[in-house]
Order: C-alpha cells, then structure tokens, then sequence
C-alpha cells in the first residue's frame, strides 16, 4: 500500500470516527435527559467507545461497493502529485470549485504525519501518568497480613478474598485519594490520612475500592485510554471516557450502599467530601488513568454527593436498554452503509496522475446501451502482463458503441493490437479510445454528440472474441475510465471484481 492510500484512507477512517462521534454523544447526551440512570450504567459508556472504535477499523479496511449506498472513489497510484476532487472537498468543505487547488491537495498527505505526531504525543502523555504511578508506589510501603488484620477497615471476609487473589496494599504519606493501582497485578493504595476517617467511613471506602476491583473496572479503564490513545483526534472519545469513570464511581457508589441507612449514606458523603479538601489543601493532581475514591471534580462532586444521599442512581429500563441498544446498533449499520468503497489501481508503465475522483467526474455515458464488464483497469493477463490499459465491455458483433461524450473525430485506423479504432477528443484534453471494432461508422473531424453511434464492435486485432475496448486519457496520460463512467461495479461480472480487488493493495 502506498503513502498516499495509507494517509487518505487514514484520513476518511478518522473523518469517519469524528463524524460518528459527533452524532453518538449528541444522541447519548439526549438520552441522558430521557433517562438519567444511564450516567451509571458501564456497559452504555464502554459500548458506545467500543462503537467508535469499530466505525474508525472499518473504514481502514477494504471494503466491498454493495455495502455502501454511495458510488466508490477509485484511487489511482503513480506520480507524488494528489489533486484532491469534489468528494473530499466536500468532506472539509471546500466547494467542488476549489477541489483541485493546491493548499487542498496535499491535505491528505499531511494527515500521515500528523497522525503520528499526535500519536506520539498521547503516548508520552501515557508514559507520564505511568512514572507518577511508579514514584507513588516507590514512596509507599507494603501493608504486611498483621497490619492488615488489625486495619478496622477491613474485615476477615474481604481479608481472605485479597489473599486468594492476590491484592496487595501499600501505605503513602500523600495526599491521593485511596486507589487501585496497576493493571496486571493491582495493588490498593491507601494514603496514610485515610487513618483520620471514622471506621465507618474507612470500611465504605474500602468496599468501595474493592468493588472496583472484582468489577474489573481497572482493566475497563485501561483499555479506555488505549483507544483513546489510539485515536486521540477524537474528542468524543474523551468524553465518553470521563463518563465511563463516572459511571463506574456512580456504580460502586450504588453497590457500596445498597441496604444502608441514611445516616451511613451521609457519613459517605462526608467522606467524599473530605477527601476532596485533603487533596486540595495538599495540591495533589488527579492520576490519570486511576479509579479512586476522590477522583472527580468539583462539578461532578455536588451531583455525586446528591446520589449518595438519597436511594442512589436508579437503574435504565429494559426499554430503555432496547432502545440504546437499537440506537447504536443502527448508528453502527449506517456508518458501514455510508463508509464509500475505495477502488485501488497500479500505475501503468506510461504513469498516471493520483487522483481521487468520485464517479462520475463528468457527464460521460457508456459506450454500449447494456453494459456488462470484462475486464478492469490495471489488472493484468496473457495479453497484458504489464496491467490493463482500459477497460473491456462484453459485446456482441456488431453491437452499436455509442460515444461516451460529446467530440470530435481525431482519428480512425487500423492495426495489428487493436484492430479497427475510432478516437475522439473531449473537453478537458481529453480523449476517449474505442477498440476492435467490427466497423467505424464516423470520419475523421466529424463532430459527434453523446451517445451517437461511431462504429459496432467486434474483435478485429488482437482480440479472444468480440468485445468493446476503451481507454481514456488526459492530455497525453492515460487514466482509468471508471473515474469518468458511473457505478461500474454494479455492471461487472463476479471474476472481473475479483481480479481487480486482487491487485488494490499490490
């Protein structure tokens, strides 16, 4: 795959992703009004990053025209040049105008290094919050099984189940919120002012961050951050990842509580509380990637407090649930329905522009009243190893070839390879070559409009039995026709897709 396919199509999965983005948390933050207890519930938050993370993989991957209701962009390799046309102007919103000009047609090529700039800096972002945990728990000291059997935080049931599975806890003398640390093997870190909490409180928050614990949720989390590493141009990731933290606090809130009394939901509140002030006399920062008790912020900490104090976040309605689910699943179907497929040829020996153009790029018609293809552009056979040069049209002897566009004559001959051949010259400097031909039916410098007859076709030359042969060039440099004839993959038969999907990636 060359650079230019690798940065365009980078650049449509991530116009994609933004896009898709874009409408899930317009539709997710119209949901929250309708149904507030979806702010708790995980598998809504992880779902819906799941989703975004499908619509950018499957934009990189080779795709299949009949999946798609809109026409394909071929793409077609050869010089470094890349005049950008009508689709993707479209997309950044230029108007069909300026397609061609060229501070848009080096966009796609710039995205490429971007990309990676951005992705290299996400990562270093990551590597960053890993070293603030690693001088946490190098400055924190172990709990040995005596101290934790007189920690009246913990009681022997939970003492038993840290054991089986192996959870360690480690003491600091900073000002953090008490936390699971690690992914792999996680440890629980308690900071040393936790000691000044009442027992109560102590014990809640300890169930607290042990539930995050058999929940899963620091496996949830990390993987969180590594796709929005990943995809690190997409806001929306980011805020679906601050709502997933918040539904996993509001979660575990929810399970911590359930069946307490008011005033144990009031001391964990105070809790909370507390160990907000703690960290901000302190001026500790939030770890990034940590689930801790006291990790939310001050605009989130009202409404959190509000939920402990009363019965907790409700739970969504089955129909709530089905209606979700349906959202996203067809926000998923229309993302792949409106992905367009992506055509790729290899240059010929003669060299051809990249180019990315949508069919069709101009008013051009087929050159037979019922079309069927053969054979594609740049697909190679015994009478063409080095890629072919058009594109064959199953034809009978003496089927009318029509024009494929308004001309003049520039040329009617004969030879060996091609047989009889009518040539016309178009707008644009282009050309249209028409080959094998049974007969011409046109003289040289006659002008001929769209779709009028030019000759029948046949397979004089060197041709394996009677078909219609066209290629079409751009001043002297010869092009793919599909760029210029509409929805040819829908007119083609199973063995001609096959072999030019074979050579795309080539």
């Amino acid at each position: 795959m060359s650079a230019t396919l690798l940065s365009l199509t980078l650049l449509h999965a991530a116009l994609s992703c933004l896009l898709a983005g874009l409408l899930l948390c317009g539709a997710l933050r119209l949901a929250l009004r309708r149904w507030p207890a979806l702010a708790a519930q995980r598998a809504v938050w992880l779902l819906a990053q799941s989703l975004l993370g499908a619509v950018f993989v499957l934009a990189l991957l080779p795709r299949n025209p009949q999946w798609s209701v809109l026409p394909p962009l071929s793409l077609t390799a050869g010089a470094a040049s890349l005049p950008v046309m009508a689709p993707l102007a479209a997309v950044v919103g230029a108007p069909p105008a300026l397609a061609g000009v060229d501070w848009l047609a080096g966009l796609p090529m710039l995205w490429l290094p971007l990309y990676a700039a951005g992705l290299v800096l996400a990562c270093l972002r990551l590597e960053r919050a890993r070293r603030l945990w690693r001088v946490l728990l190098a400055a924190s000291r172990p709990l040995g099984e005596r101290e934790l059997s007189r920690h009246p935080a913990f009681d022997a049931a939970q003492l038993a189940e840290m054991r089986a599975r192996g959870l360690a806890v480690r003491q600091t003398e900073a000002a953090v919120s008490p936390m699971l640390a690690g992914l792999l093997k996680p440890c629980l870190l308690l900071p040393r002012h936790l000691d000044d909490f009442s027992v109560a409180q102590q014990q809640m928050i300890i169930e607290h961050e042990l539930t995050h614990w058999r929940r899963g949720d620091p496996l949830w989390q990390a993987l969180a951050l590594l796709l929005q590493t990943a995809l690190w141009f997409n806001p929306a990731l980011r805020w679906l990842g601050t709502r997933l933290s918040w539904a996993q606090e509001l979660s575990c809130d929810r399970q911590v509580l359930a069946g307490r009394p008011a005033q144990q939901r009031q001391h964990y509140a105070a809790a909370l509380v507390q160990q907000l002030k703690v960290q901000a006399a302190a001026g500790q920062p939030l770890v990034e990637a940590g689930l801790a008790f006291g990790a939310s912020s001050g605009a989130t900490m009202l409404e959190r407090v509000k939920l402990m104090r009363q019965a907790g976040a409700a739970r969504l309605s089955g129909a709530g649930q089905c209606a979700l689910a349906a959202g996203m699943t067809a926000l998923l179907a229309a993302s792949v329905m409106l992905q367009p497929a992506f055509a790729w040829q290899n240059a010929t020996p003669g060299g051809i522009a990249a180019a990315v153009v949508a069919a069709p790029l101009a008013a051009w018609r087929f050159p037979l009243e019922r079309i069927h293809v053969n054979s594609f552009y740049g697909v190679s056979g015994e009478l063409h190893e080095s890629g072919h040069k058009g594109i064959d049209f199953r034809a009978a002897k003496g089927t009318p070839v029509l024009a494929t566009a308004a001309g003049r004559v520039a040329g009617v001959s004969s030879d060996s390879r091609y047989g009889n051949v009518v040539v016309l010259e178009h707008e644009g400097r282009r050309r249209s070559l028409y080959a094998h031909l049974d007969s011409s039916a046109v003289a040289p410098g006659q002008m001929v409009g769209a779709g009028e007859v030019i000759g029948r076709a046949g397979e004089t030359g060197l041709a394996s039995g009677p078909h219609l042969h066209l290629e079409v060039f751009q001043g002297e440099t010869r092009i793919d026709p599909q760029l210029l004839l509409p929805d040819l993959d829908g007119k083609a038969g199973a063995a001609a897709l096959r072999a030019r999907d074979a050579i795309r990636l080539k």
